[in-house]
């Protein structure tokens, strides 16, 4: 799932998304825009608090495991 697919489904926007992870708008602004990617710290806090597998945030295949 991409970020900008969240924000849409969650009815979000950046700025409450940076503040609910506790990061800055600019560092959401590179991960929904593909510039940075998404460490493992914080795709355990978008599925704690959104319930997101972080594994598909991550990009883990789990035939892969």
């Amino acid at each position: 799932m991409l970020l900008s697919t969240l924000l849409k489904e969650q009815n979000i926007n950046q700025v409450l998304l940076s503040k609910s992870l506790g990061v800055s708008v600019s560092y959401v602004s590179k991960l929904v825009n593909g510039h940075r990617p998404i460490t493992l710290n914080l795709a355990r806090k978008l599925h704690t608090k959104y319930n997101i597998d972080y594994e598909t945030l991550l990009g883990v295949n789990a035939n892969e495991k």
